[in-house]
């Protein structure tokens, strides 16, 4: 359900001292985040009109429709809706409609892992045996499931194969479906990355049962209440809501409606719906340690044992090719294509959720990152300049 495209390059000794060392500083610098005081969009007057000009542009040559965010240490500098909700009957779209994240929302997953953990309750080098001890294999640790390391198949295979029912199997009948079919592991647990959906399906049965609440009123107790996030939603039945758009494609000169999935019963691995302001309230508040720790924080980002095109917990890792850590994710389930990537470096995060299955969103995606940073070198000129005319 996600996908990205690298960048091959081959890193020098200096490249990778400096990405080591970022990463050391990016721990250091959260520890003493505070919300900018800056009035950044003030700041970058004109060359942020020059910027939403480009990306207007952009979004009609890609008809992209969804809402775009874009933030500097800490604070939203631009967030827009484009195009349509209801592409059909020419609804247009508010920067509060809410979109399924599909695999955006496996960080949501591994952050209540991670709670947990704090809390004591579960412990990530523990077999996922010790907490089901009716599940047939025997050495997958909690940790493999959020480093996508466990070997399992994929669950949506098995479900189209053996599932003879009407509704698709929920998280604990999955469970079920890879005790009785899978026979095998693909490989000795822990030895590889392999990204698969089931990972994160089993991680939520592992929060329900040891919370004793639904996922989603363990999201709303330990994180959406404290945090004053009214705008996520959980489940499919989600998208019967208001401010939740469905999902389009384009079909000829028009559009379709795409029926949501068979396999939606689930949720871990995707299932959360939410706007791109409430989205990047969330990570803000993630990332700047209001919902976890700095440790789990540093295992969510995998800023403790990162290697090149990693995994971390509910997020990829990646260093681009001037030496940049990236820490991302992107999505793709039922015709919504979504991303949300963050530089620690520069603290600046970009947020992209679409609904009509745009091939273009990538396209669009990597144009809006690379005047972003563009938008941002201008940005850190004037802010030094402000700075040194301050003294």
């Amino acid at each position: 359900m996600s996908a990205f495209f690298f960048t091959n390059h081959s890193f020098s000794s200096d490249e990778k001292s400096y990405v080591f060392k970022s990463q050391k500083h990016l721990v250091q610098k959260t520890e003493h985040l505070n919300v900018a005081k800056t009035d950044y969009v003030s700041l970058l007057g004109e060359k942020l009109k020059e910027f939403k000009s480009k990306i207007n542009r952009k979004a009609k040559i890609n008809d992209f429709h969804g809402v775009v965010l874009v933030a500097y240490k800490n604070q939203i500098i631009f967030n827009k809706a484009f195009g349509y909700k209801n592409p059909i009957d020419k609804t247009e779209l508010s920067i509060h409609d809410a979109f399924e994240l599909a695999s955006v929302s496996k960080q949501f997953t591994a952050a209540s892992i991670l709670k947990l953990v704090e809390l004591g309750k579960i412990d990530l080098e523990k077999p996922f045996k010790t907490y089901f001890p009716n599940f047939k294999f025997e050495n997958i640790r909690v940790k493999d499931l959020l480093k996508h390391s466990s070997g399992l198949w994929d669950y949506m295979n098995l479900t189209e194969a053996y599932w003879n029912k009407s509704k698709a199997p929920d998280n604990f009948e999955i469970i079920e479906l890879l005790n009785n079919h899978q026979t095998t592991l693909n490989f000795k647990p822990g030895r590889k990355f392999d990204y698969n959906n089931t990972n994160y399906v089993l991680l939520v049965t592992l929060i329900e049962k040891i919370s004793g609440k639904s996922f989603k009123d363990f999201l709303k107790d330990q994180f959406f209440q404290p945090l004053g996030l009214n705008d996520i939603y959980v489940g499919i039945n989600s998208r019967a809501k208001i401010k939740v758009a469905n999902a389009y494609q384009a079909y000829g000169r028009g559009y379709i409606k795409l029926p949501p999935s068979y396999h939606n019963s689930a949720l871990g691995d995707k299932g959360i719906h939410t706007t791109a302001s409430d989205l990047w309230l969330w990570f803000n508040a993630l990332k700047n340690r209001k919902s976890i720790s700095q440790a789990s924080i540093n295992k969510m980002f995998n800023l403790n044992n990162y290697t090149n095109y990693n995994y971390g917990m509910g997020f990829r890792t990646q260093v681009g090719r001037f030496g940049e850590l990236e820490i991302y994710h992107d999505g793709l389930w039922d015709g919504f294509r979504n991303g949300l990537h963050y530089f620690p470096k520069d603290d600046l995060t970009y947020i992209v959720l679409s609904h009509t299955q745009n091939r273009e969103k990538v396209y669009f995606q990597n144009y809006l990152e690379r005047h972003a940073k563009v938008l941002l070198n201008q940005l850190n000129k004037k802010d030094f300049n402000n700075s040194v005319s301050n003294l």
